[in-house]
C-alpha cells in the first residue's frame, strides 16, 4: 500500500489524459476515417492499387458487411497455421488450381512471404544472386540473414532509364563467374513481372539453375492477374519456379496487405512452413484470407472478364499511339514479354505556362509534372513516378469509360505540351539530353542499351553494415564513406546504394538528382543545409 501510495502523483500523471476524454473534456476524433470520407468523395480515379479499384466486383454483401464477417480462431471454426476444416479445403483448392505443391496465403503482403521464401532457402552468411532492382523485402531479408549479395543488373528499355527482363545467358554468365571464385549462391532472386511490366523468362533460368541445384525465387508480386490472363505460361508459377510470391491485393480485388506464397518445390515445404509461424500473424485476419480466395475463385470463375479487360488494354494502347509527348511503353522483341495491364507514360517538352502569368515555356516536363497535374486537374491518381515517366496499375475492374476518360485527359495535356513546345521555339529535333532521354524510339526496330546503372562497390555485407553504430552525414560530403543504411525513392523500392557500399560520386550525383526531381526519397534527412544520409561509424 506504501508503494502505491508513493506512486500515486505517478498515476494520476500518465492517466490524466484518459480522465479527461472520460469526462467529456476531450472528444476522440475519427482523423482516418474523416479524411479517407472526403479523399472518396473527391471523386479521384484510382490509377493504382489495389485491384477492386474501390468497386463492388463481386456483386454480393462481401463489402457491406465487413464487421459481420471478422472471427478468429474460436471453436468450430479454423485456424490458417494449423487448417482442419474449411481452410484446408480453401488452400487444398487453390493447390490444384495452380498446380503447386503448396500454396499458402500470406496475410501480411508480399513482404511477409518473401522474407519466408529467403530463410527457408538460404543459411545465415551464405551468398545469395539477385537481381540489383529487387523490391526493398528482398533487400532486408539479405541484411537480416547476414547474406552476401552478388548482382546481375538487367539492360534498359530503349530511351529510357527502365530496367528490362533479366535473360537466361545473363544468369548463365554470373553462374560460371561465381562458380570460378567458388561463390556459388544458395539462392537466386529475381522479380517479374517488374514495377514496369517486364516479364522475364523464368522457365529459361530455371533450366539455368537446374544444373546446380539452386533454387529460384520470384517476386511476382505484380502478377498474380497472369495465372487468369490468355498467355497463362507467362505466370512464374506456371514457368516452375520453386517459389513464387504473388500480391492479390496488387492486380486482383483483394484487400490490401493480402498475398500468395507458392511452393513448387517439395524438399522446401517444412522449411516454409516453420518461417510462416514467424512471419505470419498468430492472428491471421478472416477477412483477409475471405478477400483472397473469394478474388480467386472469381477470376477463375470468370474468364469473360479477363477476355474483356484484354481487348480494353489493346484498344486503349492502339489509340495511345497518337500521343506525341505523353508516349506509352509498348515493348516488343526488347524484352522477353509485357505485362500489358502496367501503362508507362513517358514524358518528354517542356511545361505548358500556366494560366495568368508569363512564365517561359521552358522548364522540362518530368513524371513527378505529369502525376501532379493528373491528379491536381484530372482527379486521375497515378500509381508512381519516375524522372521521366509515369506508372498506371489496372485490372479487369477498369471499365470503357474509364480508358475513354483517360484517353481524353492525356490527348489534351499532349496538345498543351506540343503548344508548349512550339511557342518555346522547340521540336523533336533540338530537345536537350534530358528530353531525349524520355522520347521512346520505334520499338519495332529498337534495341537494348547497356545499362547506365551505377554499381558501387561492395565493402562489407549489407547485414555487418547495418549493425554497426551509424550518423548522419551531409551528402555533399559523404563520398568515401560507407552507407549504413538502404537509399531508394518508394515506389517502386529499388535501392541506389545498399548498407555496406561506398558512397562515391556518382551515387551522390545520382541521390541528388532523384531528390532534385521530385522522387520520394527513402533513406535521406532533408534539413536547411542540405541532404543528409547515413554512414556507419568507424569501427573501433
Amino acid at each position: 500500500m506504501v508503494l502505491f501510495a508513493e506512486n500515486r502523483d505517478f498515476l494520476q500523471i500518465r492517466f490524466s489524459g484518459l480522465s479527461s476524454y472520460r469526462t467529456g473534456e476531450i472528444s476522440l476524433k475519427e482523423y482516418i476515417n474523416q479524411y479517407l470520407d472526403r479523399y472518396r468523395k473527391g471523386d479521384y480515379y484510382p490509377w493504382h492499387m489495389p485491384g477492386h479499384k474501390r468497386q463492388d466486383v463481386f456483386k454480393d454483401d462481401f463489402w457491406e458487411n465487413m464487421f459481420l464477417r471478422d472471427f478468429t480462431e474460436a471453436e468450430g471454426l479454423d485456424d490458417l497455421h494449423e487448417p482442419e476444416l474449411f481452410m484446408k479445403d480453401s488452400l487444398e483448392q487453390m493447390q490444384r488450381f495452380y498446380g503447386t505443391e503448396k500454396t499458402y496465403m500470406m496475410v501480411n503482403g508480399a513482404t511477409g512471404g518473401i522474407l519466408t521464401a529467403l530463410y527457408a532457402c538460404a543459411p545465415e552468411g551464405a551468398s545469395v544472386l539477385m537481381g540489383r532492382n529487387c523490391h526493398k523485402s528482398v533487400c532486408h531479408a539479405v541484411s537480416l540473414l547476414n547474406l552476401k549479395p552478388e548482382y546481375v543488373v538487367p539492360e534498359l528499355l530503349p530511351g529510357t532509364d527502365i530496367f528490362a527482363d533479366i535473360t537466361p545467358e545473363q544468369m548463365e554468365q554470373a553462374l560460371n563467374e561465381l562458380k570460378k571464385t567458388d561463390r556459388l549462391p544458395a539462392v537466386v532472386v529475381i522479380t517479374s513481372p517488374t514495377y514496369e511490366g517486364v516479364i522475364s523468362d523464368i522457365c529459361g533460368i530455371k533450366n539455368v539453375l537446374e544444373p546446380y541445384n539452386i533454387p529460384l525465387i520470384v517476386d511476382e508480386a505484380h502478377g498474380a492477374h497472369l495465372p487468369f490472363m490468355p498467355k497463362r505460361n507467362l505466370s512464374a508459377v506456371a514457368a516452375g519456379a520453386d517459389l513464387v510470391i504473388q500480391s492479390t491485393h496488387k492486380t486482383l480485388p483483394s484487400l490490401t496487405q493480402t498475398a500468395l506464397l507458392h511452393v513448387n518445390r517439395k524438399e522446401l515445404v517444412p522449411k516454409v512452413e516453420r518461417y510462416l509461424h514467424i512471419f505470419q500473424t498468430s492472428s491471421p485476419s478472416y477477412l483477409f484470407t475471405q478477400s483472397m480466395e473469394k478474388a480467386v475463385v472469381y477470376a477463375g470463375n470468370h474468364p469473360e472478364v479477363f477476355d474483356a479487360y484484354r481487348k480494353r488494354l489493346k484498344h486503349f494502347r492502339k489509340k495511345c499511339k497518337e500521343l506525341r509527348h505523353i508516349r506509352l511503353l509498348q515493348p516488343k522483341q526488347t524484352c522477353y514479354a509485357y505485362d500489358k495491364g502496367k501503362l508507362v507514360f513517358t514524358v518528354s517538352g517542356v511545361h505548358p505556362a500556366e494560366p495568368g502569368t508569363d512564365s517561359r515555356n521552358d522548364i522540362p516536363a518530368t513524371g513527378p509534372w505529369l502525376a501532379h497535374v493528373l491528379a491536381a486537374e484530372y482527379q486521375q491518381v497515378v500509381e508512381m513516378a519516375g524522372t521521366h515517366h509515369v506508372i498506371l496499375m489496372t485490372s479487369f475492374a477498369d471499365k470503357k469509360k474509364a480508358f475513354e476518360h483517360l484517353y481524353e485527359i492525356l490527348k489534351h495535356i499532349d496538345s498543351e505540351l506540343t503548344e508548349a513546345a512550339d511557342k518555346a521555339g522547340r521540336n523533336a529535333d533540338q530537345m536537350n539530353h534530358a528530353d531525349s532521354m524520355s522520347v521512346l524510339p520505334d520499338m519495332e526496330n529498337a534495341v537494348l542499351c547497356s545499362t547506365g546503372f551505377h554499381l558501387p562497390e561492395q565493402v562489407m555485407t549489407p547485414g555487418a553494415a547495418w549493425r554497426l553504430d551509424s550518423s548522419r552525414e551531409k551528402l555533399a560530403e559523404a563520398e568515401g564513406s560507407i552507407a549504413a543504411d538502404y537509399v531508394y525513392a518508394y515506389p517502386p523500392g529499388i535501392a541506389v546504394i545498399t548498407p555496406g557500399e561506398k558512397i562515391d560520386g556518382q551515387v551522390i550525383r545520382d541521390i541528388t538528382q532523384m531528390v532534385e526531381t521530385g522522387l520520394n526519397m527513402i533513406g535521406v534527412e532533408y534539413q536547411t543545409d542540405g541532404i543528409y544520409i547515413p554512414v556507419t561509424e568507424p569501427v573501433r
